[in-house]
């Protein structure tokens, strides 16, 4: 805008200069001449103030629209919040001292292959969980490799003997919804309640599904038979203590079971569950589960017995799948003489309970030396197992350590790995850091059980050329070795 603040008086020293130029000043036009500039002055103040009243109009526009962005941020907060992709692979080759004829590392979890290369895992996860009160997100872990044989859930297969024997190659590892709760009556707390529902990875446990997240290659006898891999339900977790030098949170869940989408019979299983860090060099974490997991699916059973609808008499004693439809189970439903059962029923209703306790030291509160105790106990109908494992880990250069495990597991009553039997191992592994992203492995490891259940090649053959099936592993002692290249981003 062009100010006019001076503009009279330099009309008055022209005209001044002109009547003094021309020696004839004419009083009239003089007088015209400053109405008119009068009449200017005028009218530029009043642009002047409509200007400033634009400009202030302009600026409680631009702060009201800000301020309405703020808050519709404030209620959709996870319509910016990013989706991270990572992913996972896990491949390695085996190689097994005994030799076995089955080809197979018994006992083990993920690394079974005695002789050969193996693509474990490889997996693509889909993160946008909540950070805030009153946010919501998920996550999403899709499973390929042949890992995922063992974690899958049971209900996916129809005979236990399919979790080892037929490779399964996919599997929803993990897929929750989380969100935030606010508590009521704390209206000053900006943690809130963390409330998970769908299926997620057990809280039990040291060792974890991805072995990059572990000191060692292979797992634990505690890792494979002791405790749940997964759980389908719901779960909270809230922080009660949450700063540096002091952490501990606190949980609860209600799933189906153990390993399973689908609930399997009537119940439900309990887990809390407590993770305390009183300091930066020792953490404590506990969890216990209580819940009936046996189970017995009637569902061909039902399917013979109620054959009524194609002719048969659901009645009648005699009729395919009666007698085994009722015995030693409980009677669920009234339908035509009480024959109506649900799909699963529990074959054993003593519940199974669980504890699990985990002691992670950490003597320079940073990751160059960590010991760490994990101990399991169980017990189920009369049976029982139990075990603890110890490890250690040294960080001795910029890229490399070298770490160890120890480990003790009773299967009291041959309820977990189908003989009873006390297993012990040792295992020492060297991993070196080619990169941020990628790791290399050098791993062996050594086995021991108190019977034989351990093939060593060697055992007899009966007259169709096989093993000798009256005795076909003969050994105790089982020692493998593992190169492993293991890649996260």
């Amino acid at each position: 805008m062009v100010q006019c603040r001076n503009l009279g008086t330099v009309l008055a020293l022209i005209c001044l200069s002109f009547g003094l130029s021309a020696r004839a000043a004419d009083a009239d036009m003089m007088k015209q001449l400053m109405d008119r500039v009068n009449a200017l002055e005028a009218k530029n103040a009043e642009l002047e103030r409509r200007a400033n009243v634009s400009q202030s109009t302009n600026a409680a526009v631009d702060e009201a629209i800000k301020k309405a962005d703020d808050t519709q941020a404030a209620v959709n907060v996870t319509s910016s919040r990013p989706i991270k992709i990572g992913g996972y692979l896990d491949s390695s080759f085996q190689y097994n001292f005994n030799q076995p004829k089955n080809q197979n590392n018994n006992l083990r979890g993920f690394d079974t292959d005695s002789n050969g290369y193996n693509l474990h895992l490889a997996e693509l996860t889909f993160d946008s969980l909540p950070t805030k009160l009153g946010e919501a997100g998920f996550r999403m872990d899709l499973a390929f490799g042949t890992d995922t044989r063992l974690f899958t859930a049971q209900d996916r297969i129809t005979f236990a003997a399919e979790r080892t024997n037929d490779f399964i190659n996919s599997d929803l590892k993990q897929g929750y919804i989380e969100y935030i709760m606010p508590i009521p009556f704390l209206c000053g707390d900006q943690k809130g309640i963390k409330c998970d529902f769908g299926k997620f990875v057990t809280w039990a446990g040291y060792e974890t599904i991805e072995g990059a997240d572990n000191i060692n290659s292979s797992r634990s006898f505690l890792f494979t038979y002791a405790i749940p891999f997964t759980h389908t339900g719901t779960r909270m977790t809230y922080d009660v203590l949450s700063s540096d030098c002091n952490k501990w949170t606190v949980g609860a869940g209600f799933y189906n079971g153990w390993d399973n989408l689908q609930d399997q019979n009537r119940g439900k299983t309990t887990a809390l569950f407590s993770d305390w860090t009183p300091t930066k060099w020792f953490e404590m974490v506990n969890t216990g589960m209580i819940g009936v997991e046996q189970t017995k699916d009637n569902r061909l059973a039902f399917l013979t017995a109620t054959n009524a609808i194609n002719g048969g008499d659901p009645t009648d004693p005699t009729t395919p799948g009666f007698k085994e439809l009722h015995k030693g189970d409980t009677l669920l439903g009234q339908l035509d003489g009480g024959r109506t059962m649900q799909l699963y029923t529990s074959k054993d209703k003593r519940s199974r309970v669980l504890l699990d306790t985990t002691l992670i030291f950490k003597p320079f509160c940073d990751d160059k030396l960590i010991l760490a105790l994990n101990g399991d106990f169980a017990t189920e109908g009369g049976n029982k197992w139990y075990g603890a494992a110890g490890y250690a880990k040294y960080q001795f250069a910029k890229k490399w350590y070298v770490g160890a495990r120890v480990e003790y597991f009773n299967d009291v009553d041959g309820a977990r790995t189908g003989i009873r039997q006390v297993l012990t191992e040792g295992t020492v592994t060297l991993n070196y850091n080619l990169t941020d992203t990628l790791a290399a492995r050098l791993e062996f490891r050594h086995d021991h059980s108190n019977k034989g259940v351990f093939d060593d090649g060697k055992s007899g053959t009966s007259g169709l050329g096989g093993p000798n099936l009256n005795n076909p592993f003969d050994r105790k002692t089982q020692n493998t070795v593992m190169y492993s290249w293991l890649y996260k981003f």
